[in-house]
């Protein structure tokens, strides 16, 4: 089972566990907690809302045009994380694509 799944059919206790911005040891707890953790938990989301609205993730492919498939594997330590591995992230649409290229312009 992957980690979406368990994800999925947890139940929605378990579900709203994961979305406290006061669980997240990150940002401190009692006496010494974060002032702005809140702020900074939406801002989070709102990065990666906006990425997924304007991004399409997805396999990298080949010279063939199959997918790569990724292999899953993670490095070895106290924090793990995946091993590098290859993909596809492309703008969704021409207006993103647009919009993406006058964010990235520097001022001459």
């Amino acid at each position: 089972m992957n980690h979406m799944s368990s994800f999925l059919n947890a139940s929605s206790s378990q579900k709203m566990a994961l979305l406290e911005a006061n669980d997240i040891l990150a940002y401190g707890f009692g006496r010494r907690v974060c002032a702005g953790r809140h702020m900074a938990d939406n801002t989070i989301w709102l990065a990666i809302a906006s990425i997924l609205a304007t991004f399409a993730l997805g396999k990298a492919k080949d010279e063939n045009g199959n997918e790569i498939d990724i292999s899953g594997e993670f490095t070895e330590g106290f924090f793990r994380h995946p091993k590098p591995f290859q993909c596809s992230i492309v703008p969704r649409t021409p207006q993103a694509k647009d919009l993406i290229s006058a964010a990235t312009l520097t001022n001459e």
